[in-house]
């Protein structure tokens, strides 16, 4: 557990076709960089170290990055006509200061890079913090920055706007949204609080089936901030003989889920058993009315847990899925 990130990932696609073309484009935008680290060379199958000055030839598939920092390494990938690039900079010996200045520059860089026609798509994690949300298209679960085209945003989103208000700073470059967050909340508690409410807006704002829940990983600091607020499900207990897991679900008009309940009832689903119990084959989420249901259901639904509602007479209501079903 740390008190920070000890590492910032960025996570590219590039226009360039080829291996060659993708260096040199890598190559130039890192040889701009006050902050990042400037590469050196390369070294392809035959790991030798090739001067940064010669690009790598086309035919290779892969080739990884030298720098003369050992705290940055990076991997070009190309294939079918599309090339990657994952650069990894540790930044555990760093300061929150320096660890601001890497994710301005690796904004700006992703901004620049964007705005020359080099990238396609990107994204800016942390290592460590954040990895107790939920894993939202394009985003991820702990992302400082991401860029992705209005096709792609539709794809992975019903509400465009949710999604766009979500961020602290959007920018428009060439067709594609770079968007931005936290990028001065370094330590994870800090990070968490900021991204928090945002991160649910969006994880309402995707569509069906989109949203994925991860077995969480909480820094210290963490789960007192997802704790906070007063509880949206209670679990009322374990029927052994319908091996049903229950829930009562409470989300009166202007509240929402609780990330830490959606956490807490997912890991039920994802075990399959309950501490001290047995074998779970449904876990429910039971709301008082149709309406709370209905504004609640979507994400419990991704999280694989049936949603039900009282009607007057008492009956059990089954709210119907909106995950579309597999292609």
């Amino acid at each position: 557990m740390t008190a920070g990130p000890a590492m910032f990932r960025w996570l590219a696609t590039l226009t360039a076709g080829n291996l060659a073309e993708a260096a040199r484009t890598v190559f130039a935008a890192l040889g701009q960089s006050a902050a990042i680290a400037v590469p050196v060379g390369w070294r392809g199958d035959d790991d030798r170290m090739h001067d940064a000055a010669s690009p790598p030839p086309d035919d290779l598939a892969a080739c990884e990055i030298a720098f003369a920092d050992a705290n940055c390494s990076a991997v070009i990938v190309t294939g079918d006509g599309v090339s990657t690039l994952d650069l990894r900079l540790l930044t555990d010996a760093m300061g929150a200061g320096e660890q601001r200045r890497i994710l301005a520059q690796l904004a700006g860089l992703c901004g620049a890079m964007i705005a020359a026609g080099g990238l396609t798509a990107c994204n800016v994690t942390r290592q460590h913090g954040g990895r107790c949300l939920p894993y939202l298209p394009l985003v991820g679960d702990a992302s400082h920055i991401i860029a992705c085209t209005e096709e792609q945003l539709d794809w992975g989103y019903a509400d465009r706007g949710a999604f766009l208000a979500a961020w602290d700073h959007v920018e428009s470059h060439n067709g594609l949204r770079l968007c931005s967050r936290a990028m001065t909340a370094i330590a994870n508690p800090d990070f968490l609080a900021h991204v928090l409410n945002g991160h649910m807006a969006m994880a309402r704002a995707a569509r069906p089936g989109r949203v994925r829940f991860l077995r969480p990983e909480f820094e210290p600091g963490e789960f007192d901030i997802l704790d906070r607020g007063e509880p949206t499900l209670i679990g009322t207990g374990y029927f052994a003989d319908s091996q049903v897991y229950e829930f009562a679900g409470h989300t009166p008009p202007g509240t929402e889920l609780r990330c830490l309940d959606l956490i807490l009832a997912r890991k039920i689903v994802a075990d399959g058993s309950v501490p001290g119990g047995g074998p779970v084959r449904e876990v429910r989420a039971v709301f008082m009315d149709e309406a709370q249901a209905s504004r609640s259901g979507p994400l419990l639904q991704d999280a694989g847990i049936a949603v039900y509602w009282e009607d007057r007479e008492g009956r059990l209501q089954r709210l119907a899925s909106g995950v579309p079903p597999p292609a």
